[in-house]
């Protein structure tokens, strides 16, 4: 007796003519490679931003707070003009030094506090000092504000060597002005700009850093 072959029944294609599929194994889901990847390179790109902000935040001296206000640099500055109530917060305390003679001081862009240096010299009703520096050279900090200073209503008293009792290294040049304040008390305001010093790498070894102490007091005999 012959049988039919059955019909319903597809012979299976020859093993060279059909690749072989993926072996998928069903206890495991879709694999997070891809986006451990993509959480890798985020992670990487956060943390370069972070360290270029904190450089960047280092070379400005600041690490928080708005940048200075420009001001109008006077003719012949050689330096741009920030307002100084922001360098000179440390010495600020009790409405001393008065608003208007902090709107009318100003100090050279790039300017920052030196650690440590401000100092009540506890002389008449206000006396304080405070050390400052910037990328420049001593000259051009001398011409900034024997420049800046008149043209904010200052009368220049002097500019040159500092007095004796003045504690400045050699070569000291020392700008010295005076203006009345609201206060009903004329001021001065004491510049001593010390010679310029040079580093061994980065801007302080072409453009050099120049320190300078600006103190601020009340002329006791002009009250």
């Amino acid at each position: 007796m012959t049988t039919s072959p059955d019909l319903d029944r597809a012979d299976p294609a020859p093993s060279g003519d059909r690749p072989p599929g993926p072996v998928v194994d069903p206890n495991r889901g879709p694999s997070t490679r891809p986006a451990l990847i993509v959480l890798g390179l985020c992670f990487v790109l956060f943390i370069g931003a972070f360290l270029a902000q904190a450089a960047w935040s280092g070379s400005t001296g600041s690490s928080s707070g708005p940048s200075p206000t420009l001001l109008r640099t006077a003719t012949g500055a050689p330096l741009p003009a920030v307002e100084a109530a922001g360098a000179l917060a440390p010495i600020t305390a009790g409405g001393n030094p008065p608003s208007d003679l902090l709107q009318a001081l100003a100090v050279p862009a790039g300017t920052t506090v030196v650690a440590g240096s401000t100092r009540d010299n506890t002389v008449g009703t206000y006396d304080h000092t405070i050390g400052l520096e910037l990328a420049a050279s001593q000259q051009n900090v001398i011409s900034f504000f024997h420049a800046q200073l008149p043209s904010q209503g200052w009368t220049l008293l002097s500019q040159g060597p500092p007095a004796a009792a003045v504690q400045a290294p050699a070569g000291s040049i020392e700008v010295l002005a005076k203006r009345a304040s609201v206060d009903g008390n004329y001021w001065e305001v004491g510049v001593v700009v010390s010679p310029t010093t040079f580093g061994t790498s980065g801007s302080a070894a072409t453009t050099g850093t120049t320190r300078f102490t600006l103190r601020l007091f009340v002329v006791a005999d002009e009250q």
